[in-house]
């Protein structure tokens, strides 16, 4: 977990070369075992003042998880619903998902916020107050 720590430490995109998440929580949108217990990690890390490309890195990130399925080698494992885990741990940081549903990656918190929120009606009403090109509240 190095490359999350260079992420969330990093003020220069130079600092990030070659450190990402893809392939440590999820290939190709199969997850693995530690998915679930990375995304409160990524939702602190949303509160702090990070870059942007950091902040979209999580954000895509999360979205990967929240929408994948587990690795058929976790299913063999006994671990078939990932996916509803990280769903699980994200609801717990919902509010900071709605948050930067207001940002320049107001889509990805969108659609993140569409699998993670049991009210389908609060987010299609929130949907509809953010502008469409994505830069916030209108």
């Amino acid at each position: 977990m190095s490359s999350l720590v260079t992420l969330i430490e990093a003020r220069t995109l130079e600092e990030t070369i070659g450190h990402t998440l893809d392939g440590h929580l999820e290939r190709e949108a199969m997850l693995f075992q530690v998915a679930p217990h990375a995304v409160p990690v990524m939702l602190a890390a949303l509160t702090e003042d990070l870059p942007q490309y950091a902040r979209t890195h999580f954000l895509n990130m999360l979205w990967y998880l929240v929408t994948g399925e587990s690795h058929s080698t976790e299913v063999e494992a006994g671990l078939p619903d990932l996916e509803m885990d990280c769903r699980s741990a994200v609801r717990e940081g919902i509010w900071l998902i709605y948050k930067e549903a207001t940002t320049r990656d107001s889509e990805t918190a969108l659609d993140i916020l569409e699998f993670t929120d049991a009210d389908a009606r609060r987010v299609e009403d929130f949907r509809s107050g953010v502008a469409p090109s994505g830069t916030g509240i209108k």
